[in-house]
């Protein structure tokens, strides 16, 4: 009778990994999607649009990613 209770309390914990990495995986996706758009949008302007918004070329990257980030 222990075993089979033991064995229950592992399936549920294996379930539960699994569910935490698809959910872990699912947030990684959103985030690169998010990356991605801003990423596009800002490389798609023109050097001179985004000199007035005050943004180099070069800093696009990094701003893609603070955006990721919530900063």
């Amino acid at each position: 009778m222990a075993q089979a209770i033991t064995n229950i309390e592992t399936d549920f914990g294996f379930a539960r990994r699994v569910q935490a990495f698809i959910a872990t995986y699912r947030e990684a996706r959103l985030e690169q999607q998010k990356f991605n758009e801003t990423f596009r949008e800002l490389n798609g302007l023109s050097d001179r649009e985004l000199a007035d918004i005050g943004i180099r070329r070069g800093d696009i990257e990094d701003i893609a990613r603070a955006h990721v980030a919530g900063k």
